[in-house]
């Protein structure tokens, strides 16, 4: 099998490979398991790589439900900020601890989301900056509402990165 020639080759240029830090994914396969010498590696159905959570499926449902959870527990500290900080410095915080977090190595998977997780992801967006600017009676729409506070919208700057 082909995972047998890489780890041959490995040892042939002087590496070891750490099977038990050894991990298999699968695209389009359910299951898929693996042996070299006497340790077998099964296939997962998510993996972590560089931070991004990568499904079997490629859909990066398990990565994007993981940054609105996390955007969504920033918020509770950007809702104490707005009380201290000048609304300057307020969505200087939301660029750096919020898009970051949005936008993270989106050029990976921006393209390959479904309708529904780009709905998700534009929905918290625009959530957390009405939020921010006060606006609970929904007053301004999408356009006003990231014209107020000189942003982008979600879209402009997923693919600006591509």
């Amino acid at each position: 099998m082909t995972i047998n020639s890489h780890f041959q080759w490995l040892s042939k240029i002087g590496m070891i490979c750490n099977i038990s830090k050894t991990e298999l994914i699968a695209f389009g396969v359910e299951e898929l398991e693996v042996e070299f010498g006497m340790v077998k590696i099964k296939s997962k159905d998510t993996m972590k790589v560089l931070g991004i959570l990568i499904d079997n499926k490629l859909s990066f449902e398990p990565h994007i439900q993981k940054v609105l959870k996390s955007c969504r527990s920033q918020m509770f500290a950007l809702r104490y900020f707005r009380q201290k900080l000048s609304m300057k410095d307020v969505f200087k915080e939301f660029r750096a601890h919020i898009i970051s977090k949005l936008t993270y190595c989106s050029p990976a998977w921006c393209c390959n989301l479904s309708y529904l997780l780009k709905a998700k992801l534009k929905w918290l967006y625009f959530h957390l900056i009405r939020v921010l600017i006060k606006d609970f009676d929904y007053k301004l729409n999408w356009s006003n509402l990231i014209e107020k506070p000189g942003l982008e919208s979600l879209d402009t700057i997923l693919f600006k990165r591509m």
